[in-house]
């Protein structure tokens, strides 16, 4: 009997699901503080924290310095062996102008369906495979024992 309710509570605890999140949720009220044409890169900072990214360049259509900064938050459920789902996703964009003061705020909410790149870069250097790793130390551990100071 302990074996089978043991064998069902494992089953069970496989539909549990799996809440994964990534990013900085924006307090609403906080984003609400900030004035566009007032408020600096510093007062954004303090009120927001760091942004998740920001932009390296400055707008090439655009004769002023602008940058912009962006904050990203996603949520997702995922349960056992089943393909996960977004349950929540923003994106908050600040645009600041050449002085440094905010230009634009833009919200964008879960029907604004970003990826997060999860593939990996490649690299040119050399891959090899878990028996060639297990191997190829057995050649080095021979040769150290028939060493000629051995002798």
């Amino acid at each position: 009997m302990f074996l089978k309710s043991l064998c069902v509570l494992f089953v069970l605890s496989g539909c549990t699901p799996f809440v994964s999140q990534h990013g900085y949720q924006i307090d609403s009220d906080k984003l609400k503080e900030i004035k566009i044409g007032v408020d600096t890169q510093e007062t954004v900072r303090s009120k927001l924290g760091s942004p998740s990214f920001t932009s390296f360049f400055p707008d090439e259509h655009k004769k002023n310095g602008s940058s912009k900064w962006m904050y990203a938050y996603k949520k997702t459920v995922s349960k056992a062996f089943l393909p996960e789902k977004t349950k929540d996703l923003h994106l908050c964009i600040i645009e600041f102008n050449d002085q440094g003061k905010v230009q634009s705020i833009e919200e964008k909410n879960k029907e604004y369906e970003f990826d997060m790149n999860r593939s990996e870069t490649k690299s040119s250097g050399y891959e090899t495979g878990l028996l060639k790793d297990v191997f190829s130390g057995l050649g080095r551990l021979n040769s150290q024992k028939k060493s000629p100071s051995s002798k």
